[in-house]
């Protein structure tokens, strides 16, 4: 792996880590101001389904062989964190008490960006690096 590819692998990884713990602040913090204890039982599912489309980005960003690959994946994945901000945003200021739901709905529309950003780069011949599965 070039130095290239290894400091945008290494970025996608730091910038994802950023995004779960934020994403773990945000429903934890939220059971804790209502007090309701199976709160915490829908969160612990809650983040890894949001944090999901997100790992795998900065996953592809890791497995991309050349530089231009590893930069899109992390430009994906930093246009996923940033949708996700703006719907936060959105929902606290016009929400009402049903557009949380679009938070469990968020991944899916998240993961046909994905989709398609991977079957792009596969059509311009993106292939996971050989050694990445080997640790």
């Amino acid at each position: 792996m070039s130095e290239d590819v290894g400091i945008l692998a290494r970025i996608a990884g730091w910038l994802l880590l950023g995004y779960a713990l934020a994403i773990a602040g945000f429903c934890l913090w939220g059971v804790w101001r209502t007090g309701e204890a199976e709160g915490v039982l829908f969160s612990l599912v809650l983040i890894p389904w949001i944090a999901a489309p997100v790992a795998g980005a900065a996953a592809a960003a890791g497995a991309s062989p050349t530089r231009i690959g590893a930069a899109a994946f992390l430009a994906l994945e930093a246009a996923l964190i940033l949708f996700t901000i703006w719907l936060t945003v959105d929902v606290y200021r016009h929400g009402n008490s049903t557009s949380g739901i679009a938070f469990l709905f968020l991944p899916v529309g998240q993961w046909g960006a994905f989709g398609i950003v991977f079957l792009l780069a596969l059509l311009f011949g993106w292939r996971m690096r050989p050694d990445f599965l080997k640790g």
